[in-house]
């Protein structure tokens, strides 16, 4: 099996709905990039994705592997990004890339 690429490859999605309804959206490979979109941005739900790149499962396909999720409030935001930009070296082999 390949192994995932090292935490500097990660990509960040964030989509925004604020109060009137109105979506924008936010790629940034760059997590400095994503603190500043929150510190200026005001929305009522939000959705996080975090690609890793891609992987070969047991079945040889190749898959695109991510976490993601739907959040109301900045803190879960910041958690769930915290926790998804984490990179476990027992399953991956790579060492984490300090920021």
């Amino acid at each position: 099996m390949k192994n995932i690429k090292t935490l500097s490859a990660i990509k960040i999605l964030i989509k925004l709905w604020n109060y009137k309804g109105v979506v924008k959206t936010y790629h940034t490979a760059k997590s400095k990039r994503f603190y500043a979109i929150l510190k200026v941005e005001k929305f009522q739900k939000a959705y996080l994705k975090v690609r890793y790149g891609n992987k070969k499962n047991d079945q040889s396909y190749i898959e695109e592997f991510y976490n993601d999720g739907d959040y109301d409030t900045k803190t879960e935001l910041l958690h769930a990004f915290k926790a998804f930009s984490e990179i476990d070296e027992a399953n991956t082999g790579n060492v984490p890339v300090k920021n």
